[in-house]
């Protein structure tokens, strides 16, 4: 139906238990349909596993759709819905870069990136790789020279020939890019990371999005077979044994599973080559079983080649061999990727062109670039003076989509654009950052938390542009200046200007610059006293056995909440980060953000408040820490394979100031909380276990789930009840809710919703408001099977009963309710009338098991005082308990039910009762309970309309137990019953212990919490 459709623009999709296969198909039918704007699957449970995939490849050829409802579905619940809100928003800005109406082809460029382990020999394969490229006449920016075995580099400003075999002395720093550009058009970048461990963290600052469909990416995962000693270099007589070469490639593949976005047709293709097979015997049969066992374990992510590549001292042969199986994937790679714009693929085509030309000009003024759009003559780009501003607005479009893809560095604020990716990432900051390695050079210039003077970094940035001319790989001091890159660097999120005077104001912080080797920060909070809270949440992996945080993210992420909270205008901020740590006073609000490199799987933050509630509080660190941290990450040059999903920290964790070792596994998953609370009760608790504090021991203990829950996590679990509940908005006003279960409408759902969504009570207060709300909502009324159900003459009594049970609106009490004389002995009469004079009740409550409802042998009940304010409610509740037991008296059911000894002639005892009480009671005529059968008044019943005394009846009962623990006095407890096929029916009960268990052995309920 949506395939083709071109009118309808919203659907929704209003059935809960549609499978995961059919929402699949749904998302498929939308890749031609170029109408519909809005397609919600809240509260969808067929939403999940493959179906988010689905939605992202969906999402790259369908740029209509503009919001896909997500809430309450398991998607959703494991926070996958923000990397589809996020590409949803790309989607929204790409249509607004007045390129739309320009002619789509298929993309014509692709990266070829080189990563590995230090000393893999990932640059000699490079260039070898390289080198038997350009012998097939290809157009190369590199400065290799073909020369048989032997490659010719040029260093300090001479050539050395080195052999193909012999190990390199020259080191990659930071990463080397290089551009090819084939007879067929193809356009390649060849990317070589650095191995070293304090080259990562830039890795994620300048890899570009791996996602990117217009320039796609092909791995190359090179891994040598030695053992690295402890200085770094290659131990040639240490071979690594199978399980550190699976270790080696899994740390790699989690890499590049975390950088790109999740896809089942465009999955990032990844090659394993193994170096120096020659040396060690075996070697591919040693790497085989990892190569197997991991392209299994990330089939869903990533596309391993089943069979790694050996190369034998990267002689012409086997370069040739590697070549020729990455012209092969490409070629493939680029066929199956959807349409990009022409003119980005012409743009970036003429670029590489003018670079060849301009080999000492790395980069390019925004006058250059607009001329070379102009003398290209490419549709679109060529000024036309009636549409001037047109063309320069699609001009600025390009360059911003070959800067997300990694071809150019361009921002609009700077007026010009870095072309040569090599010359900045590997002579610049690759410079810079092995510079930083050299403590005694620094030690003047930087202090340990990672500030620099903008003097200090201003001279090395100019002593690497003058190194770069010299090798004639540089452009003059006309091209850029150190100013200029400090400008970059600000605007790469490279560092970010101090503003405070504890480090100096002007002076840059620049995270990648710190020893990854520095201990964790120890802290403390600051100035708490008595009335202080304490919080803390954890942003972790929902997938770490194929994801991590890599230390690149979080060092963006100093730069970035920097900037987010120094350029709001109504935050007041102290910040100061430090190696992995960022400390934030936040409008009074004391915040640690807490990262360890070595785990990778998490960020805490840690929250200490002494004016705010926990509410407030929480909101603050929402808004402007994690929610921005979200956003980070997904973003197209964040981590966009990482899932994020929220988790609490322990309270006394966070107020006793423990190390991230300390608490690492001291949190439950929020989500886990949310269900617990929803299914369990509001009475709760998570218990931790015991733990070590230094020399101190801490005990185990427990904490309420919604004590740890603020404000937005319990306003999502009343939606979840909502909906469980069936309960729609009346009248269009948002806050007068009402509750809808097959026709039957309840009042007091309708405060107990409004007063959950607007609390502005102290937490203490809100909390406990929650506790007995929420079960009000969740189980005031389930739902009702069969509305049209009627119970026939002759049937049991008990199955009067029961249908009785299923047709009324649900409460969250027990519903047979029977009145006794005397202090809770069973013996005593049962009451079937009010007198003057009556004092005192005894309340009892029966067991409702299907079929064998009865009296609880020895239970307690509950005296009830009879004043004037209750008098005509509990008059209405013995009314209803006598038709209960008229119901069993007439068919001589009573004796089961344990009433025999309490009614000596029980039909004209309750035909009397009923009459006479009924007479001032009930709308309705006096029933003559002689004649009239069971089923015609369990039908009257279950079909009246309930009068305004029965449901203020049924209010008080609710009121007057709420205090009560039920199983504790009446000896009953909820279940929910089940189908013949094990599923729950929504059918409600409280039954007594022994039918519970007799219940749970056959299989046919469920406990089901109680509201109080």
């Amino acid at each position: 139906m949506l395939q083709k459709n071109s009118s309808i623009k919203r659907f929704d999709l209003r059935t809960p238990s549609t499978s995961e296969s059919d929402v699949q198909e749904l998302i498929r039918s939308l890749v031609e349909n170029h109408s519909l704007e809005t397609l919600n699957l809240s509260y969808c449970n067929g939403v999940k596993g493959s179906v988010f995939p689905t939605i992202m490849d969906v999402l790259l050829v369908n740029l209509t759709l503009k919001d896909i409802g997500l809430v309450g579905t398991p998607l959703h619940a494991k926070g996958k819905h923000l990397a589809i809100k996020e590409q949803l928003r790309r989607n929204a800005m790409s249509k607004e870069l007045h390129l739309k109406n320009l002619i789509m082809a298929r993309p014509t460029s692709a990266r070829v990136i080189f990563c590995g382990s230090p000393y893999a020999g990932k640059t000699t394969l490079r260039k070898a790789v390289v080198h038997s490229i350009e012998h097939k006449s290809m157009i190369s920016k590199s400065i290799l020279l073909p020369c048989k075995d032997f490659m010719m580099k040029k260093i300090d400003g001479g050539q050395r020939l080195i052999q193909g075999s012999q190990q390199l002395t020259h080191r990659t720093r930071g990463i080397e890019v290089h551009s090819l550009r084939s007879r067929e058009g193809i356009t390649w970048s060849i990317w070589d990371m650095g191995g070293q461990e304090e080259f990562h963290g830039f890795h994620y600052f300048m890899v570009p999005d791996l996602s990117d469909t217009g320039n796609p990416s092909l791995f190359l995962l090179v891994c040598s077979p030695y053992v690295l000693r402890d200085e770094g270099s290659p131990s040639k007589e240490k071979v690594k044994v199978p399980i550190q070469i699976r270790k080696e490639l899994e740390y790699w593949l989690r890499f590049i599973a975390s950088k790109s976005r999740r896809t089942i047709s465009f999955k990032p293709k990844v090659i394993v080559v193994l170096t120096y097979s020659d040396k060690v015997d075996g070697l591919v049969a040693r790497a085989q079983g990892s190569v197997t066992s991991l392209k299994e374990q990330f089939a869903e992510l990533l596309d391993v080649w089943s069979e790694p590549i050996a190369v034998e001292g990267f002689s012409t042969q086997s370069a040739s061999n590697v070549a020729r199986v990455i012209e092969d994937n490409i070629v493939n790679l680029l066929k199956a990727l959807p349409p990009v714009y022409e003119v980005c693929s012409n743009v970036r085509s003429a670029l590489k062109v003018w670079m060849v030309r301009n080999p000492k000009s790395p980069t390019m003024n925004w006058k250059t670039f607009s001329d070379l759009c102009q003398q290209t003559n490419l549709p679109g780009l060529v000024r036309v003076t009636a549409e001037g501003s047109m063309v320069e607005a699609r001009r600025k479009a390009v360059a911003r989509s070959m800067h997300n893809s990694g071809d150019v560095i361009y921002f609009e604020d700077l007026d010009f654009l870095v072309v040569d990716l090599d010359w900045f990432c590997h002579r610049v900051m690759g410079h810079l950052i092995k510079l930083s390695g050299d403590r005694s050079k620094l030690v003047t210039a930087t202090d340990p938390d990672g500030f620099t003077s903008r003097a200090y970094l201003e001279n090395v940035l100019s002593d690497s542009l003058k190194s770069s001319h010299e090798l004639g790989c540089g452009g003059s001091a006309l091209d850029v200046t150190p100013q200029n890159l400090v400008h970059l660097m600000l605007r790469l999120e490279l560092c970010f200007e101090n503003t405070t005077t504890s480090h100096g104001v002007g002076n840059l912080f620049i995270p990648t610059i710190l020893d990854i080797g520095q201990e964790a920060v120890s802290w403390s909070w600051s100035h708490s006293n008595q009335n202080s809270i304490y919080f803390g949440r954890r942003l972790q992996c929902a997938d770490p056995e194929h994801t991590f945080i890599p230390r690149g993210l979080f060092c963006r992420l100093q730069i970035f909440l920097h900037n987010q909270l120094t350029s709001e205008k109504d935050m007041t901020a102290l910040y100061e980060p430090k190696n992995n740590f960022i400390h934030i006073m936040l409008n009074g609000v004391e915040v640690v953000v807490d990262y360890n490199a070595d785990v990778g799987t998490h960020i805490d933050v840690l929250v200490h408040s002494r004016s705010k509630s926990l509410d407030d509080a929480l909101d603050i660190v929402h808004e402007h820490i994690m929610d921005k941290i979200l956003e980070r990450c997904i973003a197209a040059d964040g981590c966009q394979g990482v899932v994020l999903v929220e988790g609490v920290i322990r309270t006394k964790c966070v107020k006793n100031c423990m190390s991230f070792k300390e608490r690492q596994h001291q949190s439950v998953l929020l989500e886990e909380l949310k269900q617990n609370v929803f299914s369990h009760g509001n009475k709760y608790e998570h218990p931790w276990g015991e733990l070590k504090q230094g020399e101190n021991v801490i005990p185990r203990e427990n904490e309420f789930a919604v004590d740890l829950m603020g404000r937005r996590e319990r306003v999502e679990v009343v939606e979840r009840c909502k909906q469980a509940l069936q309960i729609d908005e009346v009248d269009g006003v948002h806050d007068e809710v009402a509750m809808v279960t097959r026709g039957w409408a309840t009042s007091s759902s309708s405060k107990a919703l409004v007063n959950m969504k607007i609390v502005e009570e102290p937490s203490r207060e809100q909390n406990q408001a929650l506790r007995e709300l929420a079960h009000e909502v969740r189980h005031l009324a389930v739902v009702v099977h069969d509305t049209n159900n009627t119970v026939h003459e002759g049937l049991p009594v008990t199955r009067c009963i029961q249908n009785l049970i299923i047709n009324s609106a649900q409460r969250p009490v027990p519903r047979i309710v029977l009145f006794t004389t005397g202090d809770g002995n069973f013996k005593q009469k049962l009451i079937t009338k009010l007198v003057p004079g009556m004092k005192a009740l005894q309340l009892h409550l029966l067991c409702e098991y299907k079929r064998q409802e009865h009296i609880v042998e020895g239970q307690a009940g509950c005296q009830v005082i009879l004043q004037d304010e209750n008098w005509k409610k509990v008059h209405e509740l013995v009314v209803e308990g006598l038709k209960w037991g008229f119901l069993a008296a007439k068919v001589g059911a009573h004796i089961a039910l344990g009433l025999g000894h309490m009614v000596p002639n029980p039909n004209l005892e309750y035909g009397k009762a009923v009459v006479a009480l009924g007479e001032g009671v009930l709308k309705d005529p006096p029933i003559d309970l002689a004649t009239v059968s069971p089923g015609k008044l369990v039908r009257d019943e279950a079909s009246a309309i309930r009068t305004a005394a029965s449901m203020a009846a049924e209010q008080w009962l609710v009121d007057f137990l709420k205090d009560k623990v039920i199983l504790t006095q009446f000896g009953l407890q909820r279940v929910v019953y089940k189908d013949t096929h094990g599923r729950q029916t929504g059918e409600l009960g409280w039954i007594c212990q022994k039918h519970f268990d007799q219940g749970m052995r056959v299989g046919e309920l469920d406990g089901f919490p109680c509201p109080h």
